[in-house]
């Protein structure tokens, strides 16, 4: 309904690998430091994510200048 709001999506390769899933997104935070939101195909990977936006300064409340908004299915 509102394309406006969002870029083009960056994929992150995972191979269903936590190692993986972290190297690749610390990739793609440092080569897309404006990333707002993190969609992530499954629940496993939350430690991953929560740690490279952490090394970032990025794992804040809601609210807070910064936040990174995650959604998931799972």
């Amino acid at each position: 309904r509102y394309p406006e709001l969002f870029e083009t999506p960056i994929e992150v390769p995972t191979n269903w690998d936590a190692n993986t899933a972290l190297t690749n997104l610390e990739s793609a935070l440092q080569a897309n430091p404006q990333v707002d939101m993190i969609f992530t195909s499954s629940d496993f990977l939350l430690p991953q994510i929560r740690a490279a936006l952490a090394q970032r300064g990025l794992w804040l409340p809601t609210g807070q200048p910064g936040h990174v908004v995650l959604g998931g299915l799972d």
